[in-house]
């Protein structure tokens, strides 16, 4: 009897990992839209989606408003233990989001977005040991979420533009210059 127990939570682990994952890409797909981003104080009619926005725009794209604050370029380790890989540096981008949905969602910084820089490499969140508060977590109808997005990108990149799309079923994202 003891030797099928192990096998026996081996699957239920494998189950509930499954079902976890699972859930969280159904949070991160219902919230979207495959309408264009636009800016929110922009007169309403057809948006270009090769638009790009401004640190301080309050941007819609599906189900939330994005705004990016400010940007810290470099980001100074505050750990005397963690520092980027030589020849890298960190970046921060100080981002808000707001639900303007009529259910509660879920955001995660490392899903929904990405950093560009001008010869179109993507960069995705990394842990710094900031101690900053990060843009994770559910959010209410009409609530906000707020906290710094933290990438580590080569030394010599520019044309930093912080890339917003959080439905796996959409084209539609928004790009926000951060130079």
């Amino acid at each position: 009897m003891t030797t099928t127990l192990p096998h026996t939570r081996r699957g239920l682990r494998r189950t509930l990992t499954v079902g976890v994952v699972g859930l969280a890409l159904v949070a991160t797909t219902a919230s979207g839209s495959d309408e264009p981003a636009q800016k929110v104080d922009a007169p309403t009619g057809g948006g270009d989606q090769s638009e790009t926005f401004a640190v301080g725009d309050h941007v819609a794209l599906g189900g939330w408003t994005i705004i990016a604050h400010g940007v810290t370029d470099p980001l100074t380790p505050g750990n005397e233990f963690l520092a980027p890989e030589p020849g890298n540096r960190w970046v921060a981008v100080d981002v808000e989001a707001t639900n303007t949905g009529d259910s509660p969602e879920t955001m995660s910084s490392v899903m929904c977005f990405d950093l560009l820089d001008s010869t179109n490499r993507s960069h995705t969140v990394t842990i710094t040991g900031s101690g900053a508060s990060t843009l994770d977590g559910g959010v209410g109808p009409g609530a906000s979420l707020r906290g710094d997005l933290e990438f580590e990108i080569p030394e010599d990149a520019t044309g930093l533009k912080l890339v917003f799309s959080c439905d796996l079923t959409s084209s539609s994202s928004a790009t926000i210059a951060l130079d």
